[in-house]
């Protein structure tokens, strides 16, 4: 986040330290910089008038009174179920029925795969007209070879 106090111009070095100020007023300071903050802050007026300057603000935030605001929640509940008694009730949401294919889309999801499958068994049982065992014959299979 900051970076080292000994790098750079004294204009980058008192941005530096006045961002560690805020830091260090705000309670999120590490005790890294403080040693160098401290010496730079001995050195530099306008460092000082921002340290000083800061921390009045600062404090002068934190303890400020508050003023007073009246308690308006009873006031709002109240004309909220007023207007939720002279509203129309609400009734439930319908259930729609799912839209339904027609009858010529249904004849095709049935027609069409079964007539594929028709197809590609047609074609194979036709391709080989032999059957070719995947094991060593029997005399099941070996009769069946002669037919």
């Amino acid at each position: 986040m900051m970076r080292d106090l000994g790098d750079g111009d004294q204009a980058a070095l008192c941005s530096t330290v006045r961002e560690y100020i805020s830091a260090s007023l705000d309670g999120e300071a590490t005790d890294e910089l403080s040693l160098e903050a401290a010496r730079h802050l001995s050195s530099c007026r306008g460092c000082r008038d921002f340290e000083q300057t800061a921390a009045v603000l600062t404090r002068q935030l934190r303890i400020h009174v508050l003023e007073a605001t009246p308690d308006l929640s009873e006031e709002i509940l109240r004309k909220i179920s007023a207007k939720a008694c002279t509203t129309a009730p609400i009734r439930p949401a319908r259930r729609r029925r799912a839209a339904r294919p027609s009858w010529p889309t249904r004849w095709a999801a049935a027609v069409v795969p079964l007539a594929l499958a028709l197809s590609g068994l047609s074609s194979s049982a036709f391709a080989h007209p032999r059957i070719v065992p995947t094991h060593p014959p029997t005399s099941c299979t070996a009769a069946l070879r002669h037919h």
